[in-house]
């Protein structure tokens, strides 16, 4: 086994992102709202149909997401005690 190759970090496949994606937004309560910019605001409902469809919103939001999740990997955010 090459070690530079084991030390690398996984890429995730689009079907995984979107199901990390789809798992995070399912826990949302139902009454959560998200404004995206100039494409209006979600519901949690809406948010999962529009990654499900794997429209340009979905791919917004999952970019979004894996933004987030980069972020706190590296402690740039970090959550509340």
């Amino acid at each position: 086994m090459n070690t530079a190759s084991s030390e690398q970090e996984k890429e995730l496949t689009d079907s995984e992102v979107r199901e990390l994606v789809l798992a995070r937004l399912s826990v949302l309560s139902p009454d959560t709202a998200m404004s995206i910019g100039n494409e209006g605001t979600f519901t949690r409902d809406d948010l999962i149909r529009h990654v499900k469809d794997g429209d340009p919103v979905g791919a917004t939001i999952e970019r979004m997401e894996l933004e987030w999740l980069r972020a706190m990997k590296e402690g740039i955010v970090q959550q509340l005690s």
